[in-house]
């Protein structure tokens, strides 16, 4: 199952002269951006943050007891707002218990984003720069003020980049970032008769 999720919001802080807080500015989103598809980085879905209380830690990908899904696309959306499209793996023991506390429960369930501080000469030693390590997936959001929390849920990638492209990506707005590889799939949307996904309000 895919889903759309704001990860991390436009905060009024990161927009000030010579922010150096732990949040992400416009400028470091975009780097986030590019740097997952230029990469080929393997961000990792998790429930909850486990043992991330420790400094530097980093979720093993593979681990199926802890990782249920990845990053597939991201994106700056008309707000100025970094949003993930994500696969929930089916195969996975807590895809259950996500889909039957949606459905049955009326769960809301969103995402809460991991940076860690990565040193451009080795641990501890020079720049630092702020790079997404993982994304939990939890019914209390870090940013849940903010509203990050899933937008929608779709068995179809292709229709939920349909309402990507109707709802949240226009290249003409200044606010929008993305990459080539997530805009060739928006812009072969209008080609398909797609599933219509869910929306949560």
């Amino acid at each position: 199952m895919y889903f759309i999720a704001k990860l991390h919001p436009r905060l009024v802080e990161t927009q000030t002269d010579g922010y150096k807080g732990k949040w992400l500015t416009k400028r470091e989103k975009q780097r986030e951006i590019k740097r997952f598809y230029e990469k080929n980085l393997q961000i990792p879905l998790n429930i909850g943050h486990f043992d991330c209380d420790r400094f530097g830690f980093v979720s093993p990908l593979r681990s199926n007891n802890v990782n249920i899904g990845r990053v597939i696309d991201m994106f700056n959306d008309k707000n100025g707002e970094l949003v993930i499209k994500a696969l929930l793996y089916n195969t996975h023991p807590a895809y259950k218990q996500i889909n039957q506390g949606v459905y049955l429960s009326g769960e809301k369930w969103g995402v809460s984003i991991w940076l860690n501080l990565m040193y451009e000469n080795g641990f501890d030693s020079g720049p630092t720069t702020k790079c997404i390590t993982h994304v939990a997936l939890t019914t209390d959001p870090y940013f849940a003020s903010e509203g990050t929390y899933i937008y929608h849920w779709g068995l179809s990638e292709a229709a939920v980049d349909k309402t990507i492209h109707e709802l949240y990506y226009d290249e003409k707005n200044s606010n929008c970032y993305a990459m080539p590889q997530l805009i060739e799939k928006l812009a072969g949307t209008f080609l398909l008769l797609l599933r219509p996904v869910i929306k949560f309000s």
